[in-house]
Parts: structure tokens; C-alpha cells; sequence
């Protein structure tokens, strides 16, 4: 997978497949429902917060993806 062309503000951390473990973690269930749900408040923070939980059940690579594309907001979250 090329890492360094994800669009990741196009995508959610549903695209990378994650475990009902992740789902259970970041959305609170991993039913449809509970994924509908989630898709439905979808907004950018949503996106940025979803995908910072889900650093950790990423491979390496991905995470290092995902700390580079959100590097800002992960800087402003952390430091507030």
C-alpha cells in the first residue's frame, strides 16, 4: 500500500478495515448500527479524534501516515 497517498481526510478509519476490537474501542460497538451511527455525526474533529484512537491498532506504517496528515491537529489537541 502506498502510505504517502491515502487522502485520509477523504477516508474514515473504516476504510483501513479495522477490528470489532478498534470498533468496540473508538465507536463503541461494532454492529452496523453502531457504524451508521458513527457515519452519521461524521464531521472533521470526528475524523481526526477517530482516527487518533485508531493509531494504535494500526501497522506502523499507517500510523506514521496518519501522525504526518494530522500533524496539526494532533500538535492543538495535545497542547490545549
Amino acid at each position: 500500500m502506498d502510505y504517502s497517498k491515502l487522502e485520509l481526510r477523504k477516508k474514515t478509519f473504516l476504510d483501513f478495515n479495522p477490528s470489532d476490537e478498534a470498533l468496540d474501542e473508538i465507536i463503541g460497538g461494532h454492529e452496523q448500527s453502531d457504524i451508521d451511527l458513527f457515519l452519521s455525526c461524521l464531521d472533521e474533529h470526528n475524523r481526526f479524534i477517530s482516527y487518533d484512537s485508531f493509531i494504535d491498532f494500526a501497522d506502523k506504517e499507517l500510523a506514521r501516515a496518519i501522525e504526518q496528515e494530522f500533524a496539526e491537529e494532533i500538535a492543538s489537541f495535545y497542547n490545549e
